[in-house]
């Protein structure tokens, strides 16, 4: 692959609607599959990062993923700012959006 870096984070199964109704066991195998996917295209994919499917997240299911992942991405709308919860970082959508820098002063405050 070119040396680029784009962050491809793995998520759960994407026909669960929820992370908070699988079981630990799941949870894992779904990580599992997602992780030998990304690695069948390209063994030197580092997989660090997470995506609660859906931005749905359960607090035992962040307990697990925040020590397996640098960070777990949420959809709870933000910036992260000061200090963030890697387990739980909130995302701004960055199709069909803009923001002057009175918006992102409002976002951040």
């Amino acid at each position: 692959m070119p040396d680029i870096c784009i962050d491809i984070p793995v998520r759960g199964d994407p026909h669960r609607a929820r992370v908070a109704g699988v079981s630990s066991h799941e949870l894992a195998a779904d990580i599992a599959h997602n992780r030998n996917f990304l690695r069948a295209i390209d063994s030197g994919i580092a997989v660090r990062n997470f995506a609660y499917p859906y931005g749905d997240y359960a607090f035992r299911a962040k307990r697990s993923l925040e020590g397996q992942f640098d960070s777990c991405r949420s959809l709870i709308p933000g910036v992260n700012s000061s200090i963030a919860d890697l387990g739980l970082l909130k995302t701004w959508p960055l199709e069909n959006a803009s923001a002057d820098r009175g918006k992102i002063l409002d976002r951040v405050a």
